[in-house]
């Protein structure tokens, strides 16, 4: 997150512009000219666009300065504090009004260290000056974005503090760009590729080396792959190099093998939760009693053979029969763990 305090900014502005500023003693009393270098890091463009219609000394403010320092650029139609422009049947030239205010938005940008966007207008030329006049940006999160190209995405590799990559339906670049951000880059906290096509954005084999490279991963979001034996060498992947593992979502996860759920419980000791995407998981009760008992949120797409409780998920099987019964329950465990050795 970028860097410095709110609290300071007065001893960063009079350090900065010593001639420019008088006697100022409390923030209140710092021109906002000063102030917005710093707080704009820490706003997003509803907050930026809010202050705009306070005066015309604010609206100059926001333009010239505000928007070059936005810290958290998030042009979702929610971060810029508009309705959502596909459910509300929005004439066709405000949408394009809007779409040329982000676009504007993000030229002027110089200090984001976070880009959230999730709309199809984002062009190869965009997104690439973009990430060149942004270095110190943390975080990427593009859904449902137009495709991006591998060199609209290089100057990526030069944000030193780049952690988060979120791009669920989008195709962000190819193999040869995980590639490439796995030899520049080491210290991804989260990973979200969810609902990409594996067979054109990128192979099971680009991701599962991609995440060898990334030890300090807490979160990750994996892709449907239908092949068993590349889902599972991933994950074995994932329990052998990523130790600060703390929730992991498997889109698309089928019934059928369901070991690589039991190393990620047993190897991965910060895990605390564990998503399915599958409605027809074929519910494991053993898995599930073991999930509970090691401290683990596990969840799937419910079927009609089991309700939600508070303290988790209850089973009903075909018969009626609704005894949770924890002398079965204690079986169960046995039987997992005999099953990992």
């Amino acid at each position: 997150m970028a860097s410095g305090s709110v609290d300071n900014v007065g001893m960063q502005l009079e350090e900065e512009n010593p001639d420019n500023l008088s006697q100022s003693t409390t923030f209140l009393d710092l021109p906002l000219v000063y102030v917005m270098p710093i707080i704009a890091q820490y706003l997003r463009p509803k907050e930026l666009f809010a202050l705009r219609c306070v005066s015309q000394y604010c609206k100059q403010v926001v333009d010239d300065v505000g928007f070059a320092a936005l810290g958290i650029v998030d042009l979702t139609d929610s971060g810029c504090g508009w309705r959502n422009s596909r459910y509300n049947n929005m004439r066709e030239e405000i949408v394009d009004a809007r779409t040329a205010m982000k676009k504007r938005i993000m030229q002027k940008c110089r200090k984001a260290w976070k880009l959230k966007i999730d709309e199809r207008w984002l062009t190869d030329y965009l997104i690439h000056d973009f990430l060149r006049n942004n270095p110190s940006l943390e975080a990427l999160h593009l859904v449902n974005c137009s495709p991006i190209s591998n060199e609209a995405l290089q100057p990526l590799l030069n944000c030193k503090n780049f952690s988060v990559l979120k791009v669920p339906d989008t195709q962000c670049g190819d193999d040869e760009f995980l590639r490439s951000l796995g030899q520049h880059n080491k210290q991804l906290l989260e990973l979200d590729l969810e609902d990409s096509n594996v067979r054109t954005f990128y192979s099971p084999t680009a991701i599962k080396n991609f995440v060898s490279k990334q030890p300090h991963l807490r979160y990750i979001c994996l892709p449907y792959i239908d092949d068993f034996g590349i889902n599972h060498k991933i994950i074995e992947t994932i329990v052998e190099i990523c130790k600060d593992l703390e929730s992991i979502k498997l889109a698309g996860w089928r019934s059928g093998d369901d070991r690589p759920l039991l190393w990620l419980a047993e190897s991965c000791k910060k895990l605390k939760e564990i998503s399915l995407g599958d409605l027809n998981w074929r519910e494991n009760r053993e898995i599930v009693v073991y999930m509970t008992a090691k401290g683990i949120n596990f969840h799937w797409g419910t079927g009609s053979n089991c309700y939600v409780d508070i303290e988790g998920y209850i089973f009903h099987d075909n018969s009626g029969d609704d005894d949770s019964g924890s002398e079965e329950d204690e079986v169960g465990i046995l039987r997992v763990l005999n099953h990992l050795h």
